[in-house]
């Protein structure tokens, strides 16, 4: 039986996407979260109340914390450590170059928990962080946590989509929580006591595998259509076509299943990764998500080969859109970037813009040739082909008379189908998308009527 949990104090290590939102949304729940970042810079920051990244919402809800004292912020660990049963742990677990996850913070941080918390108490050590199945056995491992032998892990992954991450709290599709003890399980899972959505009580095993597991299979969706896309152009089909009369069927659903320039991000290429390098370990190689991230990859080489073909034989690109993801100024393996990389190794010349993630882009991308622009139309100045890679609400209302003023030539790439192409060619431009898509809103080419059933 799942209660609402009144013990309202925790602490919470990682202040990045997840670690964030999840002490903002906490307090805004009337918990009180004591953060704690090891960088000096970061933790300034957001005690002066900015936002280290940017999110819908987060700086309201960082801003409405901090002055009621249920968000506090330090750099100290032993002075954000006041007794909390509960420690959430959300730091990085990046990709690493064989495809594993990378623990070297994760490792750090929960050694630095066990060495500063009580030994004379139960701690719960809740991992928000996406972990290999079956960590918790190394963690407990570790010198510090054996010494200290009070702490227990608890799996609780997260579900926050960077654009979408704080609705995402506020309305989750189900919280997960994993602990061998399941009255633990159930304790932790009171902590989001009246947020909606389904509570799943499992093990800790499972709980990591259910993360992996929807994110490689919205993985492999991407990929899937993305491959249909690829066959379309072949055979004149619009791409779109078959995928909105897929998403008909019940048994597909509608999610994660329009063409694109693939799945970039810090969670679905690495979250697939892992998978298969646990699937290989264990001696079950999965072939399905292998072959999802293979076409992902080779998937890029098709979208550059595209553009080439669209800027004809001009030498210009306007790129429309940096970031992986609208809503967000985080570019960590962003699809755009490496699409403009592979431009610039082709000899065209790049000129780029975003409504984020400028900056962020500049530093990826170092000394490029890459020209960065805020202004949408100075970025397509003089360009031969207009590429649009992050579908952005801005691109999709953007005033396509007025663009077509400052171009050289009138010719629209459309990677996200961000842009109509009805609109597009109404303005003079011609008009590409993937898999001979026809772009945003536009409605399917087929027929669709009732059929109405037989009562004999």
């Amino acid at each position: 039986m799942i209660a609402q949990n009144t013990n309202r104090d925790m602490l919470i290590v990682g202040t990045g996407y997840v670690g964030l939102v999840t002490a903002i949304c906490m307090a805004k729940m009337g918990h009180t979260a004591t953060c704690y970042d090891i960088n000096p810079e970061r933790v300034s920051q957001l005690k002066q109340g900015k936002s280290p990244f940017y999110e819908p919402d987060v700086s309201e809800l960082l801003a409405a914390g901090l002055e009621s004292r249920r968000v506090i912020i330090s750099d100290s660990l032993s002075e954000a450590y006041t007794g909390q049963r509960y420690i959430f742990v959300a730091v990085q677990t990046p990709q690493d170059a064989e495809g594993k996850s990378d623990l070297t913070a994760l490792r750090a941080a929960v050694t630095s928990v066990a060495e500063t918390v009580s030994a004379d108490k139960q701690t719960l050590i809740i991992v928000k962080s996406t972990v290999p199945v079956g960590v918790f056995d190394e963690l407990a491992a570790l010198p510090a946590v054996q010494q200290n032998g009070a702490l227990t892990f608890v799996s609780c992954p997260e579900f926050l989509a960077e654009g979408t991450a704080v609705r995402d709290f506020f309305h989750p599709m189900r919280t997960i929580v994993g602990a061998d003890d399941k009255a633990l399980a159930e304790e932790v899972a009171g902590l989001f006591y009246g947020l909606g959505g389904s509570f799943i009580i499992t093990d800790a095993k499972t709980a990591q595998m259910i993360k992996y597991g929807a994110n490689s299979f919205l993985a492999t969706r991407v990929a899937f259509i993305n491959d249909m896309a690829e066959v379309c152009e072949k055979v004149g089909v619009n791409v779109n076509d078959v995928a909105q009369a897929l998403v008909m069927d019940p048994r597909v659903g509608g999610t994660y299943l329009w063409p694109s320039i693939g799945f970039g991000g810090p969670c679905l290429p690495k979250d697939i990764a892992a998978l298969i390098e646990t699937s290989e370990r264990v001696g079950a190689p999965t072939l399905l998500l292998r072959g999802a991230s293979e076409h992902n990859v080779s998937h890029v080489r098709h979208i550059v080969d595209s553009i080439i073909k669209a800027a004809g034989e001009g030498r210009t690109v306007a790129v429309f859109g940096l970031s992986f993801k609208p809503n967000t100024d985080d570019v960590r393996n962003a699809f755009s970037l490496r699409i403009a990389q592979a431009l610039l190794e082709h000899g065209l010349a790049i000129r780029a813009t975003d409504p984020q993630a400028v900056p962020a882009a500049k530093l990826m991308l170092g000394d490029t040739a890459v020209q960065f622009f805020d202004d949408p139309f100075e970025a397509a100045r003089d360009s031969d082909v207009q590429v649009f890679l992050t579908p952005w609400e801005q691109y999709e209302a953007i005033d396509l008379p007025k663009l077509a003023s400052v171009v050289r030539t009138k010719a629209i790439y459309d990677g996200m189908q961000v842009i109509a192409a009805s609109k597009a060619r109404a303005a003079g431009f011609s008009y590409q998308g993937v898999g001979n898509a026809f772009g945003h809103h536009e409605p399917p080419t087929f027929e669709v009527s009732e059929n109405p059933r037989d009562q004999r």
